[in-house]
């Protein structure tokens, strides 16, 4: 079972509304107007923040992609180490792979920040 606690960040949803209701007014006014993210755009950070989240659990646990392709075999997740090296690093994957990945490395729990804040890690080579 993997618990997730998440804190619902309400910037983005604001600034979305405010401008809806700008435009929705359809006055010539001088009000600041909040300009919408592209939804590619919007999620870049959230995309490097998931793969960090999977780069520090293998850290933490000492595994390698080829550990990690080994571990995620009995999930029916066939890929080589290269191909997981490559879809890590491209920071493209889905939820559902961060959270078999993350079960294949018995994580119990992650944290969803409120704010993106780099994950700290302490210094050292990264083992692939």
């Amino acid at each position: 079972m993997i618990c997730i606690p998440v804190v619902y960040d309400r910037k983005c949803s604001v600034n979305a509304c405010r401008m809806a209701r700008n435009v929705n007014q359809g006055s010539e006014q001088s009000k600041p107007r909040a300009m919408a993210m592209q939804p590619e755009a919007a999620l870049l950070p959230w995309e490097d923040r998931a793969h960090e989240v999977l780069r520090v659990e293998m850290k933490r646990r000492k595994i390698g992609y080829k550990e990690l392709s080994r571990l995620l075999e009995p999930f029916g997740i066939q890929e080589s180490p290269g191909q997981l090296n490559r879809k890590v690093n491209r920071k493209r994957f889905s939820a559902a792979f961060l959270f078999a990945c993350l079960s294949a490395m018995e994580v119990a729990t992650i944290e969803v920040p409120n704010q993106l804040t780099p994950i700290k890690l302490k210094p050292g080579k990264w083992h692939s």
